[in-house]
């Protein structure tokens, strides 16, 4: 799986909520969500995610529109795993400690991973 930067994260999310943007619609976009990065920042970065494959350009047309060409969800499995193996050795259980014994949790959110666990489990049963 390609392994991306923070900011190679943030245009990629960029690019999966908005198919087809001009560097000038990426960069409007960026900084409407904080990150003041000017043109040229973010046409390298559009660059090194066409290199990865993670993005392509259409180059008949001008400007130039982007889209991505990878799943957001692979991406997002695949980093959460390297995050668990780095971070947790492996443990998908000390994670889940180490996420509930913050203190940013709320009830919603438990509530709603009490759900996927059971879900997840019984989905397990059904597969045996």
């Amino acid at each position: 799986m390609i392994s991306l930067t923070e900011a190679e994260w943030e245009v990629m999310k960029i690019l999966w909520d908005n198919e087809n943007g001009s560097l000038s619609d990426i960069v409007r976009i960026a900084n409407e969500n904080g990150m003041p990065w000017a043109m040229n920042t973010v046409h390298t970065l559009l660059n090194r995610l066409v290199k990865k494959n993670a993005a392509a350009v259409d180059k008949s047309q001008s400007p130039h529109k982007y889209k991505s060409i990878i799943d957001q969800q692979q991406c997002s499995v695949a980093e959460t795993a390297k995050l668990i193996k780095r971070i947790y050795n492996g443990s998908v259980s000390k994670m889940l400690s180490s996420l509930l014994s913050s203190e940013s949790i709320t009830e919603d959110e438990l509530s709603k991973l009490r759900r996927m666990i059971n879900e997840f489990g019984a989905n397990k049963e059904e597969n045996k």
